[in-house]
């Protein structure tokens, strides 16, 4: 079968959970059929990546577009100034390009194409060019990010902003699970929540994130005198990330005796709010790292303070197949295979984190109890092979 796969950025380098997604679904459905890319990228010095993708499809083309601040605030803000003149909201127009559009018809011109797989809501505002069945696979219930985004922000600008954006997500999210003949969701929750926004009885699958892990943390252990070694792993870009460590450094870390623990921050992108932490002893704010192994190996346990989000978080499933012991907010956690106290350690409140950390600062025991039975959650749920067979029952099902 032939597959045309649209994404919004080229799924490499895996830098963080959207990229791993796709790129392991990538994988997956081309160990079985033919499967042409299509997909942006922010500058010309994304090509030296476009090789890595190569390896795992039949052929990709890409479209250059600014999509991340970093690379041109200028262009962003034009598009989103555009955008406040449409149906549409920012997060979906910054992702229109005609030459994309071009491509779209051209491909489908010159291949006939059995099935089109839409990776990412976004890639749903060129839906009228489509030629052949789609299914749309949804990362994430989109409005219901935004909806979280705009009810936490203490900015009025920015809430009333992040209220009219919702508004707008909303509506596209709606129109966008009734023009697909088939949805993919990453939980229970999100699936619920997918066939309340679309009224109907459109086919809704659920296929959690799955991927390979090419490294395993050893035994857990703690020299005496040493501290407590906490993770957090996510690209600062990313609104929930930033939101969810300030609370946790400002409400957990700061109330922590810092002679016992010291906290490790990785993730592109971190803002000047962000990484003044690193003026005191115990926060180290790395940033950016090609091997985050080297980091996991040095660590006891990893924290996932997300209170905005839906869909599944890749950091989990990924420290699941590493084998270090997480402790995550119930949203965090959302649509994983949890077993509080047994693989994972689910904390809501400062308080609960405060008395999780302690007691595992005692408990190497504890921790080697949640690593082990966490990767057996991975092997079972999470893998690669679990994903390619799922993603082919469901084709089967859409091409009958």
């Amino acid at each position: 079968m032939r597959i045309l796969f649209l994404t919004t950025l080229l799924p490499y380098p895996l830098n963080n959970g959207g990229k791993i997604k796709t790129f392991y679904t990538l994988k997956a459905l081309s160990a079985d059929h033919e499967v042409d890319v299509l997909c942006f990228i922010n500058n010309k010095k994304d090509n030296v990546y476009k090789k890595n993708i190569s390896k795992v499809c039949n052929q990709i083309d890409i479209v250059e577009k600014v999509l991340i601040a970093k690379y041109s605030k200028k262009s962003l803000f034009q598009d989103f100034t555009r955008s406040l003149f449409t149906k549409y909201p920012y997060v979906i127009y910054k992702f229109y390009s005609k030459e994309m559009a071009k491509k779209i018809i051209e491909l489908q011109k010159n291949y006939s194409y059995d099935l089109i797989y839409v990776d990412h809501l976004p890639m749903m505002i060129y839906h009228n060019l489509f030629n052949s069945p789609v299914i749309l696979d949804e990362h994430n219930v989109e409005s219901l990010i935004m909806k979280r985004f705009y009810e936490v922000e203490k900015n009025f600008i920015k809430k009333i902003i992040g209220y009219i954006e919702y508004k707008k997500l909303l509506s596209f999210e709606k129109f966008a699970l009734n023009r697909v003949d088939r949805i993919i969701s990453l939980s229970l929750q999100d699936k619920q929540e997918l066939e309340r926004l679309s009224g109907s009885d459109k086919p809704i699958d659920v296929i959690p994130i799955c991927i390979e892990s090419n490294y395993v943390k050893g035994q857990i252990h703690r020299q005496e005198g040493e501290k407590l070694k906490i993770l957090f792993v996510g690209t600062m870009s990313w609104y929930p990330n930033s939101h969810g460590l300030t609370w946790f450094i400002e409400e957990v870390f700061s109330k922590l005796d810092e002679n016992k623990f010291e906290l490790y921050v990785v993730g592109g992108n971190p803002p000047a709010s962000i990484t003044k932490w690193n003026e005191k002893s115990n926060i180290h704010i790395v940033g950016y790292v090609t091997d985050v192994n080297q980091y996991i190996d040095i660590c006891h346990v990893n924290v996932v303070p997300i209170f905005i989000g839906s869909g599944l978080r890749v950091k989990i499933i990924e420290a699941y197949s590493k084998g270090i012991p997480t402790i995550s907010t119930s949203i965090g956690a959302e649509g994983i295979e949890v077993r509080n106290g047994e693989n994972i350690i689910i904390a809501n409140e400062p308080e609960e984190f405060i008395s999780s950390l302690n007691e595992l600062y005692n408990n190497m025991s504890l921790l080697n109890h949640i690593k082990n039975e966490a990767l057996k959650t991975y092997e079972t749920h999470y893998s690669v092979s679990v994903l390619a067979h799922k993603l082919n029952q469901i084709i089967s099902l859409q091409t009958k």
